[in-house]
Formats: structure tokens, C-alpha cells, sequence
């Protein structure tokens, strides 16, 4: 047995040695949060300075509103004979993060923003968050690539880049963080990626916005909190809820249905052309673009 004051000694380093592998494994996930939010950053940059310039032209040339199905061909296919398995986008990436198996393509960021922006331009009703996550998750893997991070950390990294693309792209780094932890794993919050995921969405918003991009004016609310406003609060809660998930099964519904019935992508998005054309003619523009 050893002396006590030997076994006091081996236990301190002990204790010193867990706390070094603590500090070092921390600093490795503020490192790969940083990574993943400096890309992320300059992506959603890009992507939206460009979707303003697609908004700006649509807007001064109102004619493109037109062509939409002509756009949707040519996305179409553009995707069926370019994209692969980049088709499947944030699917593709929640994949990656459960059980990374093969690599994310690497035009996914690349085809994602181009076909969004082009679709903007002649007025189809496109979303940010999806794009700005699956930019953010491909530029992520191609680093996890070329660097050589074991399984581990590329999921890790992967939901950081998550949290930076949505962080960025709205100028919310808290919800992007959010966001990241609980929805690729269903609710089931990654506790080990707070640290990336949060230091990655602080990263892309700051950096957007020292960029120059300007999110718009936010809204200032002067209320006092009451027991009677938390409970209208709460009450909205379950209606948004019920509603978002009514949006997404209808959503996929949908997506199902219309694949079903026309295999055929370009001609799939041609049609859905046609039927934003004919709620332009029936409501007018306001719901056109973002």
C-alpha cells in the first residue's frame, strides 16, 4: 500500500490530468464552433446579399413572375441530372449527424443556394433556414474532410454548423443554437454540442453583420409581464405548436402526393410553376418570394 502522502499525490495528478482532458476537450469544441459558424457566416452572407439582389430584380422587372415554370425546368434538371444524392438536402445532413456513414456532397451548398436564389428571382415562395443549414452542414463536412476529424467530432462539428446557419442567417444565434440540439436528434437534446453550437451561431451572426448585412428593423414591444399575459403566452404556445405541425405533415403530404402523381422533377416543378401563377392571378403578388 502506499504511503498517504504518495496516494494524496497520485490522486492530485489524477484530478490534474481530468481537468486538463476537460480544458482541452472544451477548447477543441469553442475551435470547431468557431470553424463551423466562420463558414457558415460568410455562406449565409452570400446567400442573402444575393436574394436581395433577386428580390430587387424581380421586383423592378415584374414580367419574371412569368417565367416561373420555365425556372423550374430548368432547376429540375439541373438537380435530376447534377444534383445526386444532394436532392435529399437536410435530410442528407440529420443522416450524416446520426450515423456518418459516406460524405455530403460536395456542390450540395453550391446547388442549394443557386437554385434558391434563381427561384426568388421568378418568384417561387423560398425558405432561408433550409438553405442556410444545409450550406453551413456541406462547407462543415468538407472541412471535416480535408482535416481528417474522426466520427466524433464531424458530428459535433456538423451540429455546430447547423447552429451557425440558422443562427446566421436571421440574426438569432440563440434560437440557432436551439434549433441545432433539438431538431436533427428529434427533441433529444446533443448536451455535448452546446458549446460548439453556441460559439458557431454567435460566430455567423457576428459575422454577417460585420459585413454590413442588415437583417431589418426588429420589433420593440413595451409590456408588462403579468400572470394573465403568461397564460395568453402559453396558450399561443399550443396553437403555434398545433399549427406547425399541421404546416409540416401538410407539407410532406404534399411533397408525397405530387411526387407520386409526377415522377418527372422538372416537370414536377413546372407545374408547381403553373399553380403559383394561378394564386398570382387569384390574390396578386404580396406572397411571392420570402
Amino acid at each position: 500500500m502506499l504511503p498517504d502522502r504518495s496516494r494524496l499525490r497520485a490522486a492530485a495528478r489524477r484530478h490534474l490530468d481530468e481537468q486538463g482532458a476537460v480544458v482541452t476537450h472544451l477548447g477543441r469544441g469553442v475551435l470547431v464552433g468557431a470553424v463551423a459558424g466562420v463558414l457558415a457566416g460568410l455562406s449565409s452572407w452570400v446567400f442573402l446579399e444575393l436574394l436581395d439582389r433577386a428580390t430587387t430584380a424581380r421586383l423592378d422587372h415584374g414580367a419574371l413572375v412569368w417565367f416561373l415554370p420555365a425556372a423550374g425546368v430548368l432547376i429540375g434538371l439541373v438537380y435530376r441530372h447534377l444534383g445526386g444524392t444532394a436532392g435529399r438536402g437536410n435530410d442528407l445532413l440529420f443522416e450524416a449527424i446520426h450515423e456518418p456513414t459516406g460524405w455530403i456532397p460536395r456542390r450540395l451548398p453550391v446547388l442549394v443556394m443557386l437554385g434558391t436564389v434563381f427561384g426568388q428571382l421568378f418568384g417561387a415562395s423560398v425558405g432561408r433556414e433550409g438553405v442556410a443549414v444545409q450550406m453551413a452542414g456541406g462547407l462543415a463536412d468538407w472541412f471535416a474532410r480535408v482535416v481528417g476529424l474522426g466520427a466524433y467530432w464531424r458530428r459535433t462539428l456538423l451540429v455546430a454548423a447547423i447552429a451557425g446557419g440558422f443562427g446566421a442567417v436571421f440574426g438569432t444565434p440563440a434560437a440557432g443554437m436551439v434549433f441545432a440540439l433539438e431538431v436533427p436528434t428529434l427533441g433529444r437534446v446533443r448536451h455535448e454540442a452546446i458549446v460548439p453550437a453556441l460559439v458557431a451561431a454567435l460566430v455567423g451572426d457576428r459575422i454577417v453583420r460585420g459585413l454590413g448585412y442588415v437583417h431589418g428593423d426588429p420589433a420593440r414591444v413595451d409590456v408588462s409581464v403579468d400572470p394573465g399575459l403568461l397564460v395568453k403566452v402559453a396558450a399561443a404556445g399550443v396553437a403555434f405548436g398545433i399549427a406547425g405541425t399541421l404546416f409540416a405533415r401538410a407539407v410532406h403530404l404534399v411533397k408525397r402526393l405530387s411526387a407520386d402523381a409526377v415522377p418527372y422533377l422538372p416537370l414536377r416543378l413546372a407545374l408547381g410553376g403553373v399553380a403559383i401563377l394561378v394564386l398570382v392571378a387569384l390574390v396578386g403578388r404580396d406572397y411571392l418570394g420570402l
